[in-house]
């Protein structure tokens, strides 16, 4: 049998090839992908005038913010290794009295995200101090708010920022600033997106410290945003947990596309895992209460199974576990480790586990997946160097999603409103404790009111009574 091709359109085809930017496919790319062809990796939002680079790869931005008052903000990127296909970008946030260059030159994500062509983002803190400067931090929105910290916290400790002095948001527990800093990182994802080829599916979250609760109160404020996070040693602080407007319960559909890992010292007693008042005064969430809750948004197991990872053991006596049987598809998990407020895994461990974690998820994949144990084991162990998980505990991964079923994202589980209710009890618990009023013992002697009718003498009675 003879086979004839026509040469004409394979010669197109290959001439075509040389004059075309192929493009990967992504679900939602952003509008910096429409520009590749002509500019690829350029910034087209005419900010180059505004750039410097580090001699780390970093590149420096700055950006107008419309806060309560026109603030320039700055944050540094490093640029994908191949501009002209959509990338991931993960948003790494630094902790208090850090700043985003040296942070990003202390990671390894740009080397190590290579194959899945990262971008990555280092917004910097603010430090406009006031009567007590405490660094550079993050608003987590709890300025002015008295009840996350007992009222003999130490006054060394206090700070309230010009920016929370302007906005009449001072107290006793202050310690940062009040610019915006949501609106802040939705503005730098926004111009990340317009400038570079960005896949909006797959925009990540990373903070350590203060950072990680700046993190965590970004995936409140911006549900539709991530797909998932990580956060280092920081949990949320009282009454914090749930967000400004109960997000967690409010916006559970959208929040149920965002993956979660939580690491955190066993020996942190700067944010203790276990929660409750720091020896500096302020008071914390407890780990394994934040965990839960987002455990119940995913309409996962209510109880955490060890998961086996290939970072296991070492020094730090590394352990994850995770709450099994998520409906929605996404993982929530939680590590520890032996170490205090700060420590991190030897050499870049750290970067590898959040890495690993983080590139799991995406916000277009179903809520609600479905496959057979055998294509999703084998999927699953082809990539299991990559994903870091062992292949034993992959079968059983694949054998709990067999019995995973769809959840009705309409409606609130009871999980979580009994989750919700019991959280604020507790909040409310705390809150009445620390504003409670002194007992103050009367001035004045007090002469007890009688308790009975008054008693009528006659006059005979009267004169009766005398000799």
């Amino acid at each position: 049998m003879t086979i004839r091709l026509s040469v004409l359109p394979l010669l197109c085809i290959a001439l075509s090839d040389l004059w075309t930017v192929r493009v990967p496919t992504a679900l939602r790319p952003s509008d910096g992908c429409s520009m590749v062809g002509i500019q690829v990796g350029s910034d087209h939002a005419g900010q180059a005038g505004r750039a410097s680079r580090s001699d780390t790869g970093l590149v420096k931005k700055q950006i107008t913010v419309d806060d309560f008052e026109e603030v320039l903000r700055t944050y540094w990127i490093q640029k994908p290794p191949r501009p002209s296909e959509p990338s991931p970008l993960l948003v790494a946030i630094h902790g208090q009295t850090q700043d985003g260059a040296a942070f990003g030159a202390s990671h390894n994500f740009s080397a190590l995200g290579q194959d899945e062509n990262l971008m990555t983002a280092f917004p910097q803190g603010v430090d406009d101090f006031g009567n007590n400067d405490q660094g550079t931090g993050w608003n987590a929105g709890s300025a002015g708010d008295n009840s996350t910290c007992i009222p003999i916290m130490d006054r060394d400790l206090y700070a309230c920022y010009k920016s929370c002095h302007s906005l009449k948001k001072c107290g006793r527990c202050n310690w940062s600033t009040c610019y915006d800093d949501v609106l802040f990182v939705k503005m730098v994802i926004e111009r990340i997106a317009h400038d570079f080829c960005i896949d909006l599916d797959r925009v990540y979250a990373h903070g350590e410290s203060n950072g990680a609760m700046l993190v965590q109160h970004l995936v409140r404020e911006l549900p539709a945003t991530f797909a998932g996070v990580s956060t280092w040693f920081g949990t949320p602080l009282v009454g914090y947990l749930l967000g400004s407007r109960l997000q967690l319960v409010a916006e559970q559909l959208p929040l149920s596309r965002t993956a979660i890992l939580a690491l955190h010292g066993r020996n942190d007693t700067t944010i203790p895992p276990q929660g409750g008042v720091t020896e500096s005064g302020w008071i914390y969430e407890p780990l394994a209460q934040s965990t839960g809750v987002w455990a119940a948004v995913h309409h996962c197991n209510d109880r955490v199974t060890h998961v086996a990872t290939r970072w296991d053991g070492g020094p730090k006596n590394f352990q994850c576990s995770e709450f099994r049987r998520c409906s929605t598809g996404r993982r929530i998990m939680q590590c520890m480790y032996d170490g205090v407020h700060g420590d991190w895994p030897s050499g870049f461990d750290g970067d590898q586990i959040t890495l690993w974690f983080l590139f799991q998820s995406t916000r277009s994949s179903p809520l609600a997946p479905s496959c057979h144990e055998d294509t999703c084991a084998a999927k699953s162990s082809k990539n299991a160097v990559t994903t870091g998980v062992v292949p034993a505990e992959i079968a059983r991964e694949a054998a709990d999603k067999e019995v995973e079923t769809k959840v009705k994202q309409e409606t609130i589980s009871d999980h979580v409103r009994e989750q919700a209710a019991e959280i604020n009890e507790k909040q409310k618990a705390m809150s009445d404790y620390i504003n409670r009023k002194p007992t103050q013992a009367p001035l004045l002697p007090t002469v007890p009111e009688p308790t009975g009718a008054p008693v009528k003498i006659s006059p005979a009675e009267i004169a009766a009574s005398f000799p």
